[in-house]
């Protein structure tokens, strides 16, 4: 039986993040599934879904955007572009900066990349609230990133369609209970 789009991205992502053996205190498995169940349920088209299970790739692995565009499409390889673009790795340790940096670079997205992304802010939060962030994060710390990715959020659902507008509602039923412990 041959994969879907959305199968073959899956599992071309975990073969990327294997061979590139990055090792995190929450399974790469679970973030990109988290993600792509929020995608599902608001009914991503098939190329959103397979550019949300490799929107971190480009980042952590040697999967290129360029290599994305070959094997998956221009399509694909445009959303996972723009997710990645608004990542600003280099600048991981001021939350605060990186976050805002992401907000404005995901005023003009596509609609895909902002529901991508969202989804991922969402995925963070509760991965970051549920101990299973990296390297034992202040509450502080927890705080600064949780309003960071609200702020990032909130950036997305500028100009956003219906399943934009959907996955906020998502991210924001997570937000307000985690922001009220």
């Amino acid at each position: 039986m041959q994969e879907n789009l959305a199968e073959k991205a899956r599992r071309v992502a975990l073969e990327a993040f294997a061979k590139a053996g990055v090792e995190r205190k929450y399974p790469i498995e679970n973030h990109l599934d988290e993600i792509v169940g929020d995608l599902v349920k608001v009914d991503a088209n098939e190329t959103v879904i397979a550019a949300g299970y490799l929107h971190d790739a480009p980042a952590y692995t040697d999967l290129s955007v360029g290599v994305i565009v070959e094997v998956f499409g221009q399509e694909v390889g445009d959303l996972v572009g723009e997710v990645y673009a608004a990542a600003v790795m280099d600048i991981k340790d001021n939350i605060a900066l990186r976050k805002k940096l992401q907000a404005e670079r995901m005023l003009t997205a596509s609609n895909g990349a902002k529901a991508i992304k969202i989804a991922d802010q969402r995925s963070n939060i509760l991965q970051g609230f549920n101990g299973q962030s990296e390297g034992g994060v202040s509450e502080e710390k927890k705080r600064e990133y949780l309003d960071g990715a609200k702020a990032v959020a909130d950036a997305c659902l500028v100009g956003g369609d219906d399943m934009v507008k959907k996955v906020y509602d998502l991210f924001m039923e997570s937000y307000i209970i985690l922001g009220k412990n």
